[in-house]
């Protein structure tokens, strides 16, 4: 069905993406929603549009993630500029993060009525990406005592070993997610920055790495791979609450 897991938060829902159920074949199959791997175009504009389907959107915006921490507020579907924050306050318009191991993050206000997806990897931990987005998000009208964030599916601490250069890197940025001096805990950093600006959570535990039914570009071990990741929409027909 392409769903790994699903949070209704008042008139918001945040769908985790798995990758099963699309149209993609071979190395991308099959829900591939990225067009940058090498995956048929065709195939890849079905299965965003299976995406639309699943959440019952009008339009989806599609994030170009580039591991920094630029944000766009959009108000229409389609392909945006690079960044790795989408924000919007435009009802029944989808805004999709894509990932293959880096973790995404939704943030929402159902209150006031403004929702954000975040993008981050180890380069989003030192580019404080998500502290951006924090900012960018309350700055759009968002109450941070309204706050909600839903964390995706990433590579878990244990399956993420890396240099000690890049943990040197992570470590004085956010020493939360260091696991030791070869391992990196995305999912702990974001968790923290989370912590620290007094932002409740939710999480979809699971690594990418070791379900199958994820896409992994670590575990893809060199080898074109697809990307999923995770998508939020206000819903302009449901109640908030």
């Amino acid at each position: 069905m392409g769903i790994y897991a699903r949070v209704q938060i008042g008139n918001v829902q945040v769908v985790a993406l798995n990758r099963l159920a699309g149209f993609s074949s071979g190395n991308f199959s099959e829900l591939n929603v990225a067009d940058y791997v090498g995956d048929d175009l065709e195939n890849v504009a079905k299965n965003i549009n299976e995406v639309l389907k699943l959440v019952g959107a009008d339009d989806i915006a599609v994030m170009s993630a580039e591991h920094g921490n630029n944000v766009i507020e959009v108000d229409q579907g389609g392909k945006c500029e690079p960044s790795d924050v989408l924000i919007t306050r435009v009802p029944n318009l989808a805004l999709l993060g894509l990932s293959a191991d880096c973790v995404t993050v939704a943030l929402i206000d159902a209150h006031s009525g403004v929702i954000g997806i975040v993008h981050s990897g180890w380069q989003g931990l030192v580019a404080q990406v998500l502290q951006t987005a924090i900012d960018s998000i309350l700055a759009n009208g968002a109450a941070r005592e309204n706050l909600v964030a839903v964390i995706g599916p990433a590579i878990c601490a244990k399956c993420y070993e890396v240099s000690q250069d890049r943990v040197a890197k992570v470590s004085p940025i956010n020493s939360a997610a260091i696991l030791d001096s070869q391992h990196i805990d995305l999912c702990g950093g974001i968790k923290a920055t989370l912590v620290d600006n007094a932002i409740r959570y939710e999480q979809f535990i699971g690594c990418t790495f070791e379900e199958e039914d994820l896409f992994s570009f670590r575990r893809a071990d060199g080898k074109p791979t697809g990307r999923g990741g995770m998508v939020v929409c206000m819903r302009i027909d449901e109640v908030t609450s």
